[in-house]
């Protein structure tokens, strides 16, 4: 369950498929949008690293796929928000997001979906929060996953 390799395997796969699709033409209008799915379908609510929640539902991939109208159910597991925010930092490191990327995204999605938003913080997030995406990043950087370097 708990394993940083296929977190950062995850984040690979996508910052591969991203570099694949932006070199094809054909699929330049894809890339982007393809990015942001991988990101929700592995870090979003109920997501595949999400350990935080237990559910199916993911707002933001059912609402591209067109299953609207659906409400989530999750058993809470406040005991793995951690983890499931130090996947956030490794999986986007390992995606090739900049820290400040990371973390702006990570506050992005706290003002939407989340009720742990805190707009008196550094890019909307609960220190706790953003502590352990750091934390997931840093460990991205660390050379133990298969992207060491920070992007540009």
């Amino acid at each position: 369950m708990l394993n940083l390799d296929e977190v950062a395997a995850a984040g690979c796969a996508a910052r591969e498929r991203l570099r694949r699709q932006a070199g094809n033409r054909l699929e330049v209008p894809v890339a982007v949008p393809n990015f942001l799915l991988d990101a929700a379908a592995n870090l979003g609510h109920g997501g595949r690293f999400d350990y935080q929640r237990r559910g199916t539902f993911n707002p933001i991939v059912d609402e591209v796929i067109g299953r609207t109208g659906l409400h989530g159910v999750f058993e809470q597991r406040p005991q793995f928000l951690p983890i499931a925010n130090i996947n956030v930092g490794l999986y986007s490191q390992q995606s090739g997001l900049s820290l400040e990327q990371t973390l702006a995204r990570a506050g992005w999605f706290a003002r939407h979906f989340s009720s742990n938003a805190r707009p008196d913080q550094p890019y909307g997030l609960d220190p706790r929060t953003a502590r352990f995406i750091e934390i997931g990043y840093k460990l991205g950087q660390s050379g133990r996953f298969g992207r060491a370097a920070t992007p540009p």
